[in-house]
């Protein structure tokens, strides 16, 4: 059984669902095959198989997924005991497979030390020290700036 990427997973929404992890991922797997307008029809040895867990820990986690009205089940006794897994609208309307991803993002955190060549402007403004900084850049230069503030934060700890 292969596996199809999902470029979003709404972790939080189902972690707030009090999904545990082979719960949500399983919510996952029966997603990415509901992308091609298919089921997930497949027996219990071949989902454990694609997670990598136990049959058992995979039948463990189907009821909990049914309660919470995110899969409906149809049963495979006549077809090979292979059961069919469909994601309910609810599980689909969690997942937002149409939301824009916004790429352009980027993480305002930095490691304690670390500054980039044209950071010293951030790092003036998170300590309070952009006039002084601005300042400085007019009067003299951005190296002299970059140092003076350098020393300012220090004496402010």
């Amino acid at each position: 059984m292969q596996v199809k990427y999902l470029k979003y997973i709404p972790v939080s929404k189902l972690v707030e669902l009090g999904l545990n992890p082979t719960q949500l991922l399983l919510a996952a797997i029966i997603v990415s095959f509901n992308s091609d307008n298919k089921s997930l029809r497949a027996g219990l040895g071949n989902i454990s198989e694609a997670l990598g867990l136990s049959a058992k820990t995979v039948q463990r986690a189907i009821p909990k997924l049914i309660e919470l009205k995110l899969i409906t089940v149809i049963s495979g006794y006549k077809e090979r005991n292979a059961n069919e897994y469909k994601p309910t609208k609810k599980l689909l309307a969690l997942y937002g497979q149409n939301d824009r991803i916004n790429m352009d993002k980027s993480s305002t955190h930095k490691p304690k030390g670390y500054i980039k060549e044209n950071d010293a402007a951030a790092l003036a403004r998170r300590h309070n020290f952009q006039k002084e900084y601005e300042q400085d850049v007019k009067a003299y230069n951005e190296e002299y700036a970059q140092k003076r503030l350098e020393q300012r934060i220090a004496i402010k700890k």
